[in-house]
């Protein structure tokens, strides 16, 4: 009886370690669309590329709005490079963040679900293949 107690206590232990230890799971949804709070007060629109146990992969859209978006039109949606204007915030194709520092630093709220392309991906490929890290 003691021996049974005892494996049971052991497998349970092991169960509860394993959970404990399993490294929480993103919120943050491969392919959705997310409103975030800019500097000066407007909001952009960043989409998740890819979703890791280290981390996630983002892309913040130029595209200022007044008030957090409900819904996009991702046809509408484009990045600015360098020559962007001063009242245009700079895109960004691809940035890896860790999960809690994405949602920390722009707090995001979901609008809606899209899909993600291979295009898209490229950057995350890359930054794979040279065993890239989160930031």
């Amino acid at each position: 009886m003691k021996t049974q107690r005892t494996v049971i206590a052991f497998v349970m232990a092991l169960l509860l370690s394993a959970l404990v230890g399993c490294s929480k799971t993103s919120s943050l949804k491969e392919g959705g669309f997310y409103s975030i709070k800019n500097d000066n007060g407007t909001y952009s629109v960043a989409k998740i590329l890819k979703v890791e146990s280290g981390g996630v992969h983002v892309k913040i859209y130029s595209n200022q709005f007044d008030s957090p978006p409900t819904q996009v039109d991702e046809s509408k949606l484009y990045l600015a490079g360098v020559d962007h204007k001063p009242t245009e915030t700079l895109g960004v194709a691809d940035a890896p963040m860790k999960d809690d520092s994405f949602q920390t630093t722009y707090k995001p709220t979901f609008i809606q679900q899209g899909t993600v392309s291979p295009q898209e991906l490229e950057g995350y490929n890359t930054w794979k293949k040279a065993g890239g890290q989160y930031f």
